[in-house]
């Protein structure tokens, strides 16, 4: 199984144990006289199946993002690189909308905003910025693509 195929099955377990949430409060308390759609005790047998299989997914594939290199970096770092690239990005990108927005004044009397930095500055960072984060994006889906999860 190659790394995107393990996250795809990691992000269905999640998405299951979340309805397991609505499944079993569904059947956990009925009205008087009426019987539950599904029995509890199976459903927490299945729950605790699903957490058990998402556990070993986790695990490895953090193991395999660990102790798979590509250019002197591992996988794991490349990741902890894109999270900040995107953290950074989403930053720049809130200061440019605040500075790209209308300076409110009514009269020629209120006092009257002065940027300390020039737009073109923060366009030309976010436009580098989103460059950085494209290349690294697309190079982590290759290495998931083509890189076996371990055991």
């Amino acid at each position: 199984m190659k790394i995107a195929e393990a996250l795809a099955l990691r992000a269905d377990l999640a998405k299951r144990i979340g309805q397991m949430e609505d499944r079993l409060r569904n059947s956990s308390k009925v009205q008087e006289g009426e019987s539950a759609d599904e029995d509890v005790h199976e459903l927490l047998k299945e729950l605790s199946a699903l957490v058990k299989q998402q556990e070993e997914i986790v695990y490895r594939i953090n193991k395999t993002n660990m102790l798979t290199e590509v250019g002197g970096e591992t996988l794991t770092q490349k990741i902890a690189h894109r999270d900040m690239l995107n953290s950074h990005l989403k930053v720049v990108n809130t200061l440019l909308q605040h500075l790209m927005g209308r300076n409110d004044r009514y009269s020629r009397s209120e006092i009257k905003d002065v940027k300390t930095i020039e737009v073109k500055e923060v366009r030309h960072l976010f436009d580098s910025l989103s460059k950085q984060l494209r290349e690294t994006d697309t190079a982590i889906q290759g290495i998931n693509w083509n890189v076996d999860l371990l055991d």
